[in-house]
């Protein structure tokens, strides 16, 4: 007794052979990882809540570049500069969140094929807000009122 196959199922064979072979691939090599925020600078008093996206970046061997997910890579912040010890930044869900002024640095590990490629930068919070053309009107307004300035 021979077997007729539906004509459907040739391509849906087909397709499944394809899309296995495709995610079988092994991922490209890496050279090295650069990392860059959303924003370098952020502010406690001027934009409350706000927050900087991490985007990690792979380059090859041949300098090509292709995204890579900050879920996949560790992230940590270190405090470089800041007044009491304080925690300038924390890391939430791929995320640079403020918590105090100061300088944070954040490094970006990635392991592939038993190597590690970090990269790092730097990120600023600002912990006040301080307009200075106030402090203009403000010293001016005391000289007038006969208060040495």
């Amino acid at each position: 007794m021979r077997t007729i196959l539906p004509v459907w199922f040739i391509p849906v064979l087909m397709l499944a052979t394809a899309t296995s072979s495709a995610t079988a691939e092994p991922p490209a090599p890496i050279d090295h990882i650069e990392i860059a925020l959303d924003r370098k600078t952020l502010e406690l008093v001027r934009e409350p809540g706000v927050s900087a996206q991490v985007t990690l970046t792979a380059v090859g061997p041949d300098g090509q570049r292709q995204p890579l997910d900050p879920a996949n890579a560790t992230l940590t912040a270190t405090t470089t500069e800041a007044s009491g010890g304080v925690e300038v930044v924390a890391i939430e869900q791929g995320k640079v969140v403020p918590r105090d002024g100061g300088v944070a640095k954040i490094t970006a590990v990635v392991e592939q094929d038993g190597m590690k490629h970090s990269a790092s930068t730097k990120v600023v919070v600002a912990p006040f807000y301080r307009d200075y053309h106030q402090c203009l009107v403000m010293k001016l307004f005391m000289g007038m009122e006969g208060t040495p300035v």
